[in-house]
Parts: structure tokens; C-alpha cells; sequence
């Protein structure tokens, strides 16, 4: 459910103009799920704590909006943020999974441009091993049992990382903590959430959960747009209205 359709996006505006810039999409084929139809929101937000115990709250800082149909097909809709502040809904991107055609696309809806990209088979995992000496963190998992969320019924667990004394210049072991609520029956994680003393605590829900078919249009390039094979990066330019 994470926006991975996205690659290393980065966004800025000058004067009244949006840029946006991305690299490809992650296009690796999965096994699409089929027959169980959704659509939700998923929201994140990050909570710093200070030396001091001041916390500092963010607002979310981004929002995106995920259809899956029966087919397996998925569109996700990430609204884009600026200084904190969520623009009008027509500055929008949108990507689109086709398994059963097999492709990608994501869609430029200012400018009307659909960049394809063909669905392939992913790489060989390679595991690069630590060098010798290295402090290595100690992982543990924890069964949190079932919970029912957004009218699902989910699946807790709990992922633990130590990360040794020294590995990172630390002189004390650094605990961080994620915990995993995923919904069987649709394939998705509904809440996510990272306690890690270094970055802050991080929780992403999924929300207002609808079980019903969306439309089949959500799941096509719209009429009008120019379709292109897509390249190792897109540049989108907005003007501001």
C-alpha cells in the first residue's frame, strides 16, 4: 500500500509554478489479488520528542487515496503538500496498475500525459554480507493477536531491532520497534507504526475502508491523454491557479 509507484519524489514551487520530480515507478510483478475489491485513505504523520520532552507533532504530509477493483487492478492518489499546507485536489497524481495488461502508468493530470511502463519480473535478491567484525542488530518478533480495525479484522505483530553499541557510533543499545496490523482478507496493512528514538515515531493508517467495486474508469487512462513509454525520470510542472 506504500506509494512505491513513486520513485525518489521530490517537489518545490517557485512563485506561483509546482515542480515535481520522480524516478521511475516500481513496476516488478506481483501476484495481483483478485475478488476482493477496496478503496481507502492512508494518512501518515511523525511525532519528534526533544531532549526536553517537547513534542512536535507534524501534519500529515501526504495523503493518498487507493482503489483496487476485482481484477487486481489498483489506482493510488497521492495529494500533494507544500510548507505543511495540502493544495487543491487538481494538483494530483495518480498511478495506475494493470496486471491484467501489464502496465504501469502514471498520469500527469496537469498536463495530460500518461508515462507507461511495462510490468516486469523482479531481480534476483542479493544479500550483501557484513564485514567481518561488524556489531549486528538482534531482531525479535511479537504476536499481538487480532484487532478489528476500519471493520476488518487484523493481525498484530510486533518487529524489535537492537542496534549494538557501535554500529552507528552509539555507546548505549538503540531499541526501535514496528508494529504491523494487516488484514488478511484484503491483503493490506491497515496501521503501521515505527518508535525509533533517532527519527522520531512514525504511523501510517489506512481509513475509511470501503469494500465496494469502484468504477471501472479508475482503472483506465482518461480520454484526451497523450500516452508515452516512460522514462528514467519525469519532470511535472504546475502552474498554480
Amino acid at each position: 500500500m506504500a506509494f512505491g509507484q513513486f520513485g525518489g519524489m521530490q517537489w518545490q514551487m517557485d512563485g506561483d509554478v509546482i515542480t515535481v520530480k520522480m524516478g521511475p515507478p516500481s513496476v516488478w510483478s506481483q501476484q495481483p489479488v483478485t475478488g476482493a475489491p477496496y478503496s481507502g485513505e492512508q494518512v501518515s504523520e511523525r511525532v519528534q520528542t526533544l531532549g526536553d520532552g517537547t513534542h512536535i507533532k507534524s501534519l500529515p504530509q501526504n495523503t493518498q487515496r487507493t482503489w483496487r477493483d476485482s481484477q487486481g487492478r489498483t489506482r493510488t492518489e497521492l495529494l500533494l503538500t507544500m510548507n505543511l499546507q495540502p493544495m487543491k485536489d487538481e494538483y494530483v497524481l495518480a498511478a495506475i496498475v494493470d496486471p491484467v495488461a501489464g502496465f504501469t502508468y502514471i498520469l500527469d493530470n496537469a498536463n495530460k500525459i500518461a508515462h507507461r511502463y511495462a510490468i516486469t519480473a523482479p531481480p534476483a535478491a542479493r544479500q550483501a554480507a557484513a564485514p567481518s567484525g561488524t556489531p549486528q542488530p538482534r531482531w525479535s518478533s511479537e504476536d499481538l493477536g487480532t484487532q478489528n480495525m476500519e471493520g476488518l479484522t487484523v493481525q498484530g505483530t510486533k518487529q524489535s531491532r537492537t542496534t549494538p553499541v557501535g554500529e552507528v557510533g552509539n555507546d548505549q543499545p538503540i531499541l526501535s520497534t514496528t508494529e504491523i496490523w494487516y488484514s488478511k482478507d484484503l491483503g493490506i496493512t491497515v496501521l503501521r507504526k515505527t518508535l525509533d528514538p533517532r527519527n522520531g515515531d512514525d504511523t501510517t493508517r489506512f481509513i475509511n475502508v470501503s469494500r465496494a467495486e469502484p468504477e471501472s474508469g479508475l482503472f483506465a487512462v482518461p480520454e484526451g491523454y497523450a500516452v508515452v513509454d516512460g522514462k528514467e525520470s519525469i519532470t511535472v510542472t504546475v502552474k498554480k491557479q
